[in-house]
């Protein structure tokens, strides 16, 4: 078989069957198209959080209470650290530009009979 008699073949073939040559391809169309967008938006989201944590920078440092031993999943955050700690921090500690205390507080959410705790 020669190239010519294959490309005769592919085109007789292609026009009888119209409809189902269309829709093999928008079907090829939309699957290579729902890939390259996927593929899109997870390097966007990628690049997002990278530029998100570049953002905060090299020299930032979070001190939470508690320790590693406990349950990390629990509504329950001990109250070790006060607002004294973070004055002093930030008064002893050369090195520290700027301290931000911050509070944070669970509390349940109540509708009739029902109680929720939301994260």
């Amino acid at each position: 078989m020669d190239l010519i008699e294959s490309v005769k073949m592919a085109t007789a073939t292609l026009t009888a069957n119209r409809l189902r040559s269309a829709l093999t391809m928008l079907g090829m169309i939309i699957g290579n198209a729902s890939v390259v967008a996927m593929i899109g938006i997870g390097e966007g989201a990628q690049r997002f959080a990278s530029d998100q944590f570049q953002s905060l920078g090299p020299n930032v440092l979070f001190v939470v209470p508690g320790n590693d031993k406990g349950n990390s999943r629990s509504f329950y955050v001990p109250r070790t650290l006060v607002l004294k700690d973070a004055v002093a921090i930030a008064e002893q500690v050369p090195s520290v530009e700027m301290v931000a205390p911050q509070i944070q507080n669970q509390v349940p959410v109540v509708y009739g009979r029902q109680k929720k705790h939301l994260l």
